[in-house]
């Protein structure tokens, strides 16, 4: 139970870390792009191409499993937002501004996931 607890509230240590990192900031995408923009010319410029290849192929899997990630946070978000405010997958849909049948899926996800 104690370990539980405790990574309950470290989770929320983290989130309200990031929340300070970016308020009245850039948004976390414009952050990543900012990055992903400097190692892909980094990349480009390099002296071995390949090299850069490989850390160009182990980027696009690394992008490619947090985008993953990143659709899988957005469902839970979801799921936390139509459980918090007891809403139908209807209403959920009209607060997030997408269809109803988009709502489902997302919820699905989140219970697959």
């Amino acid at each position: 139970m104690r370990d539980s607890q405790d990574g309950i509230r470290q989770e929320a240590q983290v989130v309200e870390q990031v929340e300070r990192d970016f308020a009245g900031r850039d948004n976390p995408a414009d952050v990543l792009r900012r990055i992903y923009e400097q190692i892909s010319g980094a990349l480009q410029m390099s002296s071995d191409p390949e090299v850069a290849f490989g850390s160009a192929t182990v980027l696009a899997d690394a992008l490619r499993e947090m985008a993953d990630d990143a659709a899988l946070t957005r469902a839970k978000v979801a799921a936390q937002i139509r459980e918090g405010e007891g809403l139908s997958i209807q209403a959920l849909g009209e607060r997030l501004g997408i269809s109803k049948a988009r709502a489902d899926q997302l919820l699905r996800a989140a219970r697959n996931g």
